[in-house]
């Protein structure tokens, strides 16, 4: 990390050393971020003068950055450092059953009308819960929101009708979301992390729509907070609720993408592990954009993109240990953690393995999987789309990621995009438009492969 970041971003609002054992909500949090605003607002000139300096000088700017996204991805950061100490109120409960305006960072050109409307699924069948999921002494199935999306004027009978067919769906996990800090154009993400995210608030689900001519389901997961019944596996199990109506309603699994964006492409990723675990059918593919995939946060990337992103320490650290407040991080004997993560399906499904492994458990950082691991053989059936930026905290990761698939047999779609941040490619904020329908042109070809080879 830079000298430069430590000076704007300095570890003692509060004490690094000392951040597990201070609260994340009340008085004391609220003192936090009033504390952190005053100190932004102090180096607010600094933040601005380094962006017309060199990243030799900075060590935090990036070669292929132009003067407006070098400025965003400075202010949007120092903002997020600022205001999002531990689970700031504005966080916590901000689903709401209504179809907000379509985003305006939607890139593809000369697009039809948008449609939308909401639904609520029932808890998943009985069949589906296997496991961790079986444990009702966690948390236990509820109904949840999802929301229709399609390009053209449709009312919400034609959305929400049976499949035709042969007829493929794409469901979306949200991982992020716009909030209204500066004025639109110029907005900021608010990445999830897990706590919050609203699924139409967010624009990949309009240009999944508009690009691909699917219906998109948007599941309204639950976020994790204070109440351990609303961190894992909650968001689990409403992903397989949606999973469960999708099956009984007429689709059929090799005709379901699953998508998602950062924690929301990490859960895509838990599913169809779930999945793998259960011997249940499989998606025919996920689409993931900078998916998270280590909730330990250990790869080294993790620290040094840190200059690079506009991911805040804060943001990350306390989404993984609100999400997983029930299994929390423990000293694992390195031969029992290479056991059961590598070699025991069975047991991996059970909630003693999560008590044990806690976040290294693989469903929660399916980075860490081996080659070795039973897992990879059953993700044979399922491609990925895997897009990203080549300087976003979780590249390394991802990259970790992209190779256990590969070396496994695995199908695997790559998109990079040189000097990108997280979640550059899901979304337009920054200029990068062309990345966006990069990205969204490779999804295309990857959902259906069939036109492509059809105009060969």
């Amino acid at each position: 990390m830079s000298l430069l970041l430590h000076i704007l971003q300095p570890a003692i609002f509060p004490p690094a050393f000392a951040s597990n054992a201070f609260p994340l909500n009340g008085p004391f949090a609220f003192f936090i971020r009033i504390v952190r605003l005053f100190y932004s607002l102090l180096v607010l000139p600094l933040a601005i003068i380094s962006a017309f300096l060199p990243t030799s000088v900075t060590g935090m700017n990036h070669a292929s950055w132009n003067f407006a996204q070098t400025l965003l991805l400075r202010l949007s950061s120092q903002l997020l450092w600022a205001i999002g100490y531990g689970i700031p109120p504005r966080f916590v409960n901000r689903d709401r059953p209504t179809i907000p305006t379509r985003p305006r960072s939607v890139v593809i050109p000369n697009t039809t009308d948008i449609s939308s409307c909401s639904m609520t699924v029932p808890p998943s069948n009985s069949r589906y819960r296997k496991g961790i999921l079986a444990d009702e002494e966690l948390t236990t199935p509820t109904e949840i929101k999802c929301y229709w999306t399609s390009a053209g004027k449709c009312s919400d009978e034609q959305l929400t009708r049976q499949p035709q067919e042969g007829e493929k769906i794409i469901v979306y996990l949200v991982g992020g979301e716009r909030a209204a800090v500066f004025q639109d154009p110029l907005l900021t993400l608010v990445p999830g992390g897990y706590l919050t995210g609203e699924p139409l608030k967010f624009p990949l689900p309009w240009t999944l729509a508009q690009k691909t001519n699917l219906r998109v389901m948007s599941v309204s997961y639950r976020k994790a907070n204070t109440d351990p019944s609303n961190a894992f596996p909650a968001a689990l199990h409403d992903v397989v609720s949606a999973w469960s109506h999708l099956i009984s309603v007429g689709f059929h699994a090799e005709n379901i993408f699953i998508s998602g964006d950062s924690a929301g492409a990490g859960l895509a990723v838990t599913f169809a592990l779930y999945l793998c675990l259960c011997h249940l059918p499989r998606p025919a593919g996920l689409i993931l954009y900078s998916p998270w995939l280590d909730l330990t946060l250990s790869h080294p990337a993790v620290s040094d993109n840190h200059r690079h992103d506009q991911l805040t320490s804060d943001l990350i650290q306390t989404g993984a240990r609100v999400y997983t407040q029930n299994f929390p991080l423990v000293y694992t004997d390195p031969a029992m953690l290479d056991a059961y993560r590598f070699n025991d399906a069975e047991y991996l499904l059970s909630t003693h393995s999560f008590d044990k492994l806690g976040p290294r458990h693989p469903l929660l950082s399916p980075a860490l999987l081996s080659a070795r691991s039973p897992l990879i053989p059953s993700l044979s059936e399922t491609r990925f789309f895997i897009s990203y930026g080549s300087v976003e905290r979780f590249a390394g990761e991802i990259e970790m990621f992209v190779t256990i698939l590969k070396n496994g047999g695995v199908e695997v779609v790559i998109d990079v995009e040189e000097g990108g941040w997280h979640n550059s490619t899901a979304d337009a904020i920054g200029g990068k438009q062309v990345a966006v329908e990069r990205a969204a042109q490779k999804v295309f070809e990857f959902v259906c492969p069939e036109t492509q080879s059809s105009t060969v």
